[in-house]
């Protein structure tokens, strides 16, 4: 059967016409949309009305309306000349009759339809420029988001050099500040060795002096003389010189009071390698201690030996009393003098140069109220 093809020009409402579908209506059945009712028009002439405006809209409608009613009576008319009519089926193919009132209506359509074309272009035209805008605002986003990726990336690199740098200083340091640690800890084990080492030396030195001296005091006479000189001492172990006797000066009468005895002097024996060094007990600053005050109505003569370390300044330190003769007294004013800070003593020399050694002498006290050395 032979068949008429149609669109539907109602885009606002029709499904079929905003998808423009193109209807095969079969001859004889009505030419209108299925969907929504409205006539359907030709294809080719919806495009005409599309393209040409409301020109081509009325000249659609006017060849609606020839095709429809005019072109009928036409061929209705008797004609002496013309030959025999041909069947109307064969002459009108839609087979469509259609008004005036219809070719106005479908005009208003084609209109409609060409005006929803255009807002529908306008609309894909807006949809296609927000789409661009969108597109470039995401492409400003990534790259917005590219550069901030790297300047946080920088600064996590830079923060791990600076990490690094720190650490590395830190390590630097702690391995500096072992290192002089160390070097402390070598040469305070180092001076506390040679102080060890001095202070045996100064013992050994001692116990020697001390036997030394009890070897003198065993050897001095029964009745102590008031002038007698000191005790000779050695400081250096192993070399003790013989022990000096005590003056043979006879005492003095129990009348008159005994004269100042002179300083005292010691002399020690060579050392080991063979150059000599001594030590003279001789006081450079300081005077003498004081004669005992509880005893100056009974003046009697006293004797104390000392031994003290004697520095290389002449400071007396570490001192304490060896022995003493005469009483308490003697002993008590010696080592108040010995520690009062302002005595000084010509220390022991070594090659030409001041020595730290330990020492014992004799102070001696008169019984005149007077102390000598």
């Amino acid at each position: 059967m032979t068949a008429t093809p149609g669109r539907c020009p109602n885009l606002n409402s029709c499904q079929s016409a905003r998808e423009r579908k193109v209807v095969q209506v079969t001859l004889g059945d009505s030419f209108t949309c299925a969907e929504c009712g409205t006539p359907l028009v030709p294809p080719e002439m919806q495009a005409q009305a599309s393209k040409g405006g409301m020109g081509g809209l009325i000249a659609a409608a006017v060849v609606v309306a020839i095709a429809g009613g005019g072109g009928v009576a036409y061929l209705m008319m008797p004609h002496k000349s013309a030959p025999p009519p041909a069947p109307v089926a064969s002459i009108v193919r839609p087979a469509v009759t259609m008004a005036a009132p219809d070719a106005a209506r479908l005009a208003a359509l084609a209109q409609a339809a060409a005006g929803a074309d255009a807002a529908l272009a306008k609309q894909q035209q807006a949809e296609q420029d927000a789409a661009e805008a969108a597109a470039k605002a995401q492409a400003e986003l990534v790259k917005q988001q590219a550069e901030q990726q790297a300047i946080t990336l920088q600064h996590q690199q830079d923060a791990a050099t600076k990490q690094a740098q720190a650490l590395k200083l830190a390590k630097a340091q702690e391995e500096a500040k072992q290192k002089a640690d160390l070097q402390a800890k070598q040469k305070a084990e180092t001076l506390a060795r040679a102080q060890a080492a001095e202070q045996a030396k100064a013992e050994l030195s001692l116990a020697q002096q001390r036997k030394a001296a009890a070897e003198a005091a065993a050897a001095e006479p029964p009745a102590e003389t008031a002038g007698a000189a000191p005790v000779k001492v050695a400081s250096i172990p192993g070399h003790l010189p013989p022990p000096v006797p005590l003056s043979a000066e006879a005492a003095p009468e129990a009348s008159a009071p005994p004269a100042p005895s002179p300083a005292p002097t010691a002399q020690v024996a060579p050392s080991a390698s063979g150059s000599n060094h001594s030590f003279v007990a001789r006081v450079i600053s300081g005077g003498a201690p004081a004669y005992p005050s509880e005893l100056s109505d009974d003046p009697r003569p006293g004797r104390v030996t000392v031994s003290c370390l004697i520095q290389t300044d002449g400071t007396p330190n570490g001192c304490h009393v060896v022995s003493s003769r005469g009483g308490a007294p003697f002993s008590r004013a010696t080592m108040e003098w010995l520690n009062s800070g302002g005595v000084r003593y010509a220390p022991s020399t070594v090659n030409g140069r001041a020595v730290a050694e330990q020492h014992e002498w004799v102070i001696n006290f008169s019984g005149a109220n007077t102390a000598g050395q």
